[in-house]
């Protein structure tokens, strides 16, 4: 079984309780744990994965890692973990958009900007702007995108909560 985490110490613990539980039920798991940096490269952690489980990785072109991982793990059972995956606001904006179905639902600039707004408070998460996006694509006037974006749920402390606002 492969971990693949983002994060400190006490989620690569949890990880490995886990994985030592689920190997314990039922065997057959791919063996290894990756740590990703916050600034993971994906070519790479493909490569690191596969040279845990074969003995030669002669493969350069990263469709054909691609396929080579797809290969290897079709025939097991895995495991994958992503903690804190952070975007740019370019990605953000177009999950937010995309979910939001703007500009379907009347791609007006003034709720575009509202929406960019939105996004801007969403740091960079893609579970976050997707998460708000779902609450409008509804929703056609600057009134109700307001709503959202002058919501108190904003200040609350997410150091306090251990879940970003827009999550809550």
């Amino acid at each position: 079984m492969a971990g693949v985490l983002v994060g400190g110490a006490f989620l690569s613990g949890f990880i490995n309780v886990v994985l030592d539980r689920l190997r314990s039920l039922t065997g057959n798991w791919l063996n290894g744990c990756r740590l990703l940096s916050e600034n993971f490269d994906v070519v790479e952690t493909t490569k690191n994965v596969l040279r845990e489980s074969l003995e030669e990785l002669v493969v350069s072109d990263f469709n054909a890692l691609q396929i080579e991982l797809k290969e290897k793990l079709s025939k097991q059972k895995f495991f994958i973990v992503l903690d804190d995956v952070w975007s740019d606001d370019d990605y953000c904006w177009s999950v937010f958009a995309n979910n939001a179905s703007f500009p379907q639902s009347n791609g007006s600039a003034a709720l575009e900007g509202i929406g960019r707004e939105i996004v801007n408070k969403c740091d960079g998460l893609p579970l976050a702007a997707e998460t708000l996006g779902r609450l409008l694509p509804t929703k056609h006037h600057v009134k109700e995108w307001n709503k959202i974006l002058m919501s108190d749920i904003w200040e609350f402390s997410a150091t306090n909560s251990k879940i970003i606002p827009a999550l809550l």
